[in-house]
């Protein structure tokens, strides 16, 4: 338990960090050196100030890593959930950033057309097709499947009959 209360309550801490030390920074001016209208001890006054200013740019790093650690976390946890973009539609429409989410709906429309019910049966179909095929002679089907397709050329083409070695009269 107390490892847990030292994790969950340390990225909070280094948070507040900065305004507890500016606290205490102004209530030791207001008790050791100065009033709210006048300094009495400018001497302690000063040395305070620089020693607050120092701490407080410390602090500032503090709370910057802090953030910066945080917002690292918050990606990664982000990250890992690719059925959710990470950034709004608007953003995505302007730049390619959420490129894990992008793969993962590629990856469904890919699953989802080989694998959609009306192209299998189709393909079963014309695999089926082809396999009786295979089974007849091959020149009575090659005979048919050539009549076929230049009876379909020259409706197409009329134009074609005159060229024709072997023009029906």
């Amino acid at each position: 338990f107390g490892r847990w209360l030292y994790v969950s309550i340390w990225p909070l801490g280094m948070l507040l960090l900065p305004f507890i030390i500016q606290t205490i920074a102004v209530l030791v001016i207001k008790k050791i050196a100065a009033t709210p209208t006048y300094v009495y001890r400018r001497f302690v006054f000063a040395i305070l100030d620089v020693c607050f200013f120092y701490i407080g740019i410390a602090a500032s790093f503090i709370s910057a890593l802090v953030r910066y650690i945080l917002a690292t976390i918050i990606l990664a946890l982000g990250t890992s959930r690719i059925d959710e973009p990470l950034l709004p539609e608007w953003i995505l429409k302007l730049l390619w950033l959420d490129s894990s989410n992008q793969t993962y709906y590629s990856a469904l429309l890919l699953h989802h057309n080989h694998n959609h019910p009306v192209y299998v049966t189709i393909a079963e179909e014309l695999y089926e097709g082809v396999q009786n095929r295979s089974q007849q002679p091959k020149t009575q089907f090659l005979k048919v499947r050539n009549r076929f397709q230049l009876a379909r050329l020259l409706i197409k083409n009329p134009d074609l009959k005159k060229y024709r070695i072997r023009t029906p009269k």
